[in-house]
């Protein structure tokens, strides 16, 4: 009895020892070989022997070429026996819309969950795939196509019958279904203008397509227009077509809807709304501004005294600055000059006793030295000779007689040697 109440708590506890097992299985759904714009299932199982505590937590997927659709909230419940051994688990689907050709590498997806009776979190991970992905036969690169199992293109057209009159409006509305196709990858229904006919677009209405459990089966887009009647006479809304492929035949098919023709009376009582054209031409016109060219002319004055007024003040200073600085320079300049010189000449000979100071400043400046040996012999008799009884003031004359030679020499010489020559002999300044 003893031996047998023993074994039987051996077994126990290997039971209660036993590590619960996560296991994780990815398939491609319906295969391993799609179109370019297929949407394809990637199905994806976590299974454990014993049960969750807690939702799996799924990795994120990023494929390039690919658009991925991750699972939405809801999972399908599995039970599944391999061997002895129950397995139960939850069945997750991404959905993956293929926009290139080639082959694409599906990496190994790692999920983590906890099982009961595991003391921690368990990772385990599926196995990597590969899915072929070609071009549909006669579908140029880069060419848009519906890629779907079936296809649906219906119409409604409001009011269905009835006389129609001027002013009066009708709407068109097509409303395409795709199985096994994204909402979001449904093209846009061209719904073109009629001549005749003011049209408006409205806002297209995208939806998912389910089976009620949460399980995407497709998706739906409808989208209208309104036709406001301008004139009387005979209109034709344009026939449709669809082009797409199908995954069940792996053929090109096109579903067409027939043109819709309807005639519309002459309505008297009828007044057109406002053109927004036209509208906009008025306010245009009302809005123009007219000025008279002396009061443009006067805008213009205005304008460049309020800009010189700006630079001025801005400038003002500076400008000031400058000016005064070029002023004295050409002050320096003129007082540092023959013909400055020459002006005092005169006042100083008249003085009592006379000045030569000026005479010898305009000689030396003029002639560049000092020396007065080249100048007028008689004059200088005049001025330093034993025998001379004149006043100093009455070699003026004989002195501008002397001077305008002497200036015609000073402009000629100050451009052919602006150098001072070297080794001046008895040449020096004079205040």
């Amino acid at each position: 009895m003893k031996h047998l109440v023993l074994l039987l708590a051996l077994f126990s506890n290997g039971l209660l020892a036993a590590e619960a097992q996560l296991r994780v299985q990815a398939q491609l759904l319906p295969d391993d070989s799609a179109v370019v714009g297929e949407t394809v299932q990637l199905q994806l199982d976590v299974l454990t022997d014993t049960w969750f505590t807690s939702a799996p937590q799924l990795p994120e997927l990023n494929l390039p070429g690919a658009l991925v659709t991750p699972p939405a909230g809801q999972a399908e419940h599995l039970t599944e026996r391999q061997g002895d051994i129950p397995w139960f688990g939850m069945r997750y689907l991404y959905q993956l819309t293929l926009q290139q050709a080639g082959d694409l590498q599906l990496p190994a997806l790692t999920v983590t969950a906890t099982p009961g009776n595991a003391q921690a979190p368990l990772n385990a991970s599926s196995q990597p795939l590969l899915l072929h992905v070609h071009l549909p036969a006669g579908v140029d690169a880069g060419q848009q196509l519906l890629v779907a199992s079936q296809v649906r293109l219906s119409q409604q057209i409001a009011p269905a019958s009835g006389d129609l009159k001027v002013g009066d409006s009708l709407t068109r509305s097509i409303t395409l279904q795709a199985d096994g196709a994204l909402s979001l990858m449904l093209p846009v229904t061209p719904l073109d203008h009629v001549a005749g006919l003011s049209r408006y677009l409205k806002t297209p209405q995208v939806t998912a397509l389910d089976d009620g459990r949460g399980h995407a089966l497709g998706g739906q887009r409808i989208d209208s227009a309104s036709y406001r009647i301008e004139k009387p006479g005979t209109f034709q809304l344009p026939a449709l077509r669809v082009q797409w492929w199908s995954t069940q035949d792996q053929t090109l098919h096109s579903a067409e809807l027939p043109a819709m023709r309807f005639t519309a009376s002459a309505n008297p009582q009828y007044q057109p709304p406002f053109s927004v054209t036209e509208d906009l031409q008025r306010l245009g016109q009302q809005s123009r501004l007219h000025l008279s060219r002396h009061w443009l002319t006067a805008a213009i004055i205005g304008a460049l005294l309020g800009l010189l007024a700006l630079l001025v003040r801005r400038y003002g200073d500076q400008g000031r600055t400058a000016w005064q600085r070029w002023q004295a320079a050409r002050k320096a300049r003129r007082e540092a000059s023959a013909a400055y010189a020459w002006q005092q000449v005169p006042g100083q000979l008249r003085q009592r006793p006379a000045q030569l100071s000026a005479l010898y400043l305009w000689w030396r400046r003029s002639q560049g030295r000092l020396r007065l040996a080249d100048a007028d012999q008689a004059l200088l008799r005049q001025c330093y000779g034993s025998t001379s009884q004149a006043a100093p003031e009455a070699f003026i004359p004989h002195l501008q007689q002397t001077h305008r030679p002497t200036a015609r020499h000073t402009r000629t010489s100050a451009g052919a040697q602006a150098l001072r020559p070297l080794n001046p002999i008895h040449d020096k300044e004079l205040p």
